[in-house]
């Protein structure tokens, strides 16, 4: 499983980042991090879905962006039922992105996925 890792950052990014690294073991495949603002954005990703570097997280689409520690089985038939086109799909998780940009309530979002999984966005 990927190691994801979100905070608010206080003063001390360097603490966040150090903390970040104590979960590299969690994702072998790649290693990243995006700070927006106040708020810090970390995956290690243990690539399952979609091995190439498009699946790497964070995943940012539109105002929205994206760690999850996770597998959306489903992903593709909600790609049909919202009218996603899958070629616009980086990874299996990716779904959650396009379902919140066609302004699909989270709860919904989280009651229509088939997976294991945890996420910020």
């Amino acid at each position: 499983m990927c190691g994801i890792l979100f905070s608010i950052i206080d003063e001390n990014i360097e603490k966040i980042i150090e903390y970040f690294q104590k979960i590299k073991h969690r994702g072998p495949d790649n290693s990243a991090y995006e700070v927006i603002d106040r708020y810090f954005f970390g995956c290690h990703r243990l690539a399952i879905i979609n091995r190439d570097s498009e699946g790497n997280q964070p995943l940012i689409l539109g105002n929205y962006i994206l760690i999850c520690n996770g597998q959306i089985y489903n992903y593709l038939e909600l790609a049909e039922k919202y009218d996603i086109p899958k070629d616009r799909l980086r990874t299996d998780v990716d779904i959650i992105l396009h379902m919140a940009l066609k302004l699909v309530p989270i709860r919904e979002i989280c009651q229509q996925l088939d997976g294991v999984f945890a996420f910020v966005l």
